[in-house]
Parts: structure tokens; C-alpha cells; sequence
């Protein structure tokens, strides 16, 4: 079953179509890139899919157990949190567990034979095993280092950075939280070369799905492996990468327009025949 499916959805903005039939699938892993000209709409389908925006037909429908995570500022919660105390948020849960097997062991000291602590305690040791709750310091301070920022950093608070720092503040924190899709607009932006290099090795690693919007094509081509084109209110989908999309755009239209060349010629054909009826019946 796709994590999200996307099914012959419209929008409107008062009389003007924006689109008219959008429909593809996500399915987990996937790489795919949402292109089209300024005004095309992705930015539109993205809050559609976020539920930010009401559809006007068609049907989004987000599989249960799917966790959605978009790129922006709104990934930080308080800009008065130092960089430590965010990143620290995405593992809320897993530390609050970790507190409770504390407790659990202190009562286990009392009473080591008790069966309903013993399995409480095995329940969630496997919780802290499977959400990094033995390493997540370690992977905070990784992927904090790889944005560029340093031990120096760990206590500033986050409105003392710049606009592009915080960016980069969101996007770490968002790759902590690992939700099941990553919906990225226009990712590079802000970036240097190195961090956008280090990037694309992580995102062609990430386990879950990736929804992507970027004007960058070498980025694209680097990550994406299905194209989703919105052009003249509808979508079509290539399973490629970009260079495979503007190949297949390209056959695309030259089959089109020999198909309009052919026809053409018929009409012609057509023409200089009804011509030569008239002749003869006249």
C-alpha cells in the first residue's frame, strides 16, 4: 500500500484552475521530484498534502502510521531553545523512556522477581534499542557538526543565529526526527557547495520516502529516480531521473509533433481533393 496517494485532485482559486487532474503515489523509499514553471502549483500541493490547504476534488489519503516531515523554520520549535535543547527534542520520547527503565530498576532492586516489571523493562529496552535511545547524543552531535556548527554553538540560542544558520538548524533537527516521508522544498538553498554535496550522500541513504521540489537539476538528478511534471494543470510521471525526463519530454515531443506534422499532410490531402471534386462537378 503507497504512503500517500494522490487521486485526480483539483484546485481552485476563485475562477481560475490551477489544476485540474494531479494523481501519483508515494511509496516508501521513493525519490521523487515535483517540477513545473513558477505558478504550477507544487507549492500548493505540498500544503494539500500537509492538510495546510483544502482539496476542491479528487482525494489525498495518507496511509496510517506515515509521519510527514517538511522542510521549514516551523521545524523549530522556540527560537529562545539553544541549539542543544532543540536538537534534544527529537528524542523526547526516547529519553522520557529511558527515565522510566530508571525507575523500573530501582523497584527491580526490591523486588527482582517481579514478572509485570521484568516485562515492562524488556518492552522498553527494545523501545530504547530501536530508537537510538544509546547513541542519540552521538547522532546530534554528528549531524550538528555537518551542518557546519560547533561544540561553540551547542548553547547559543537559536534567534542569535542568521537566516541561513537557522535553515540549517531545521533541516538537521528535521533528519533527526527521520519521519517515514521528507517533503523538501527547494533544499539547497542557503547551502554551500560542501554542505549540498554532503547532503545528497545523506538523502541517497535515507530510509524513508523523499518528496522534493528544487530549481537545482543537478540535485535532482542526483537523488530523484521519478519525476512528477505539473504542466498545463496536469501531472505526469516519468520513472527516471531528470536526465531520463528530458529525454522522454523531448521523444515526447517530437512524436507529438510528427503526429501533428502527419496530420497536417492529411488535411492537405483532403483539401486537394475536395478541390478536385468541385472541378469535376462543376
Amino acid at each position: 500500500m503507497a504512503m500517500v496517494e494522490i487521486n485526480k485532485v483539483k484546485k481552485e482559486f476563485g475562477e481560475e484552475l490551477l489544476f485540474i487532474v494531479v494523481s501519483f503515489s508515494i511509496e516508501k523509499k521513493d525519490r521523487i521530484a515535483l517540477i513545473g514553471n513558477n505558478g504550477t502549483g507544487k507549492t500548493t500541493l505540498i500544503k494539500m498534502i500537509l492538510k495546510q490547504m483544502e482539496i476542491d476534488g479528487g482525494s489525498i489519503n495518507v496511509s496510517n502510521g506515515t509521519t510527514i516531515g517538511y522542510l521549514s523554520q516551523g521545524v523549530i520549535t522556540n527560537l529562545d531553545h539553544t541549539l542543544y535543547q532543540e536538537m534534544l527534542l527529537s528524542f523526547k520520547e526516547v529519553i522520557r523512556i529511558k527515565e522510566k527503565v530508571n525507575d523500573i530498576l530501582k523497584k527491580l532492586e526490591n523486588d527482582p522477581l517481579n514478572e509485570e516489571l521484568l516485562n515492562e523493562y524488556e518492552k522498553y529496552e527494545n523501545y530504547i534499542s530501536n530508537n537510538h535511545g544509546d547513541d542519540y547524543e552521538y547522532l546530534i552531535d554528528l549531524m550538528i557538526s555537518l551542518f557546519g556548527f560547533t561544540k561553540d554553538d551547542y548553547d547559543k540560542p537559536i534567534s542569535s543565529f542568521s537566516g541561513g544558520e537557522k535553515s540549517k538548524i531545521a533541516f538537521s533537527k528535521l533528519l533527526l526526527d527521520s519521519p517515514s516521508l521528507l517533503i523538501l522544498d527547494e533544499p539547497t538553498n542557503h547551502l554551500d557547495v560542501n554542505t549540498i554535496e554532503w547532503r545528497e550522500d545523506y538523502l541517497l541513504d535515507y530510509q524513508g520516502a523523499i518528496l522534493l521540489v528544487s530549481h537545482d537539476r543537478f540535485f535532482i538528478d542526483c537523488i530523484c529516480s521519478k519525476i512528477v511534471e505539473i504542466d498545463n494543470k496536469v501531472a505526469t510521471s516519468y520513472n527516471g531521473n531528470y536526465t531520463f525526463y528530458l529525454e522522454q519530454k523531448a521523444l515526447h515531443y517530437e512524436q507529438m509533433l510528427a503526429k501533428y506534422n502527419h496530420e497536417q499532410e492529411q488535411i492537405e490531402e483532403i483539401k486537394i481533393r475536395l478541390g478536385e471534386i468541385q472541378k469535376i462537378s462543376s
